[in-house]
């Protein structure tokens, strides 16, 4: 359990004034973000196609810079967020956790990814691990 007696995190994520996170139960709030692997590796045309994200506003990648994909505004500062970026702090949360309990740093993780993930979504799925600083990685089905 973590440290409000939760036994489990929730992948919300509200990023607060100067860029902090609030992940899991405490990022409580219509401003977070919520579901967003089923937006990783998604270009922009297949992004507009997913509702069960909430109300999230999208932003064109391509136009805003070279990266190509999905962009998530944050309405409080309204900075724009890959969907990467926002897992991968629900990954640095977990990993925290684990080594609050295990006593001892990560250095490895296998992070489990739904079946019908495509490429590009296992790609998106390893750069936030690398963005959340697991330098060993193992995606499982």
């Amino acid at each position: 359990k973590d440290s409000t007696g939760q036994s489990t995190i929730s992948s919300r994520v509200r990023f607060i004034d100067g860029g902090a996170a609030l992940v899991g139960h405490a990022a409580s709030s219509d401003a977070a973000f919520s579901s967003v692997k089923r937006l990783m590796g998604r270009t922009f045309e297949e992004a507009r196609h997913v509702t069960t994200v909430g109300a999230l506003f999208f932003a064109n990648m391509e136009q805003l810079s070279h990266s190509s994909g999905v962009g998530l505004r944050c309405e409080s500062s309204n900075q724009i967020y890959e969907p990467q970026q926002v897992a991968s702090e629900v990954l640095v949360a977990l990993l925290a956790r684990s080594e609050a309990a295990c006593g001892v740093p990560a250095q490895r993780a296998v992070i489990c990814v739904p079946a019908h993930f495509d490429q590009p979504q296992r790609a998106a799925t390893l750069e936030a691990a690398e963005r959340a600083g697991i330098k060993k990685v193992r995606l499982l089905e």
